[in-house]
């Protein structure tokens, strides 16, 4: 089991860093793509299809908006102190705000989804053995 997890949460914080520099190569650019930090966490941990336990969406989740709080902190800072900008963070623009939401959100869904698949196969190969 330990294995699995490591994998999932290996997967989301490799994600979360390729997000903040793909974030930071379209910035350089002229682009804008708030999404893209949490995004890359879901897909980080979406790479393992076996989620064991229905804790590891949630802590993904919770990367995945810290994920994109810190990017957003790195390209539009309101003060040097990180923690300070979280928690001001609903004072920024509402669509960077929305954006990095909606990645966390589909970020829960996805490793939720991937859970939910494991607990219904393990559950179901448990009652074929059963019977």
């Amino acid at each position: 089991m330990w294995k699995l997890i490591l994998f999932t949460f290996g997967g989301a914080i490799l994600g979360s860093i390729a997000g903040y520099f793909l974030f930071q190569y379209l910035a350089g650019r002229g682009l804008v793509g708030y999404a893209i930090p949490g995004a890359m966490v879901a897909v980080g941990a979406g790479i393992n299809p076996r989620i064991p336990y229905p804790w590891i969406p949630i802590v993904c989740t919770i990367l995945s908006f810290l994920t994109g709080a810190f990017t957003l902190w790195k390209a539009h800072p309101f003060s040097f102190h990180f923690l300070e900008d979280v928690a001001r963070f609903f004072d920024r623009n509402p669509a960077a705000i929305a954006l990095t939401l909606l990645a966390a959100a589909v970020t829960f869904w996805i490793t939720w989804r991937r859970y939910r698949n494991f607990a219904t196969a393990t559950a179901g190969a448990g009652k074929a053995e059963d019977s």
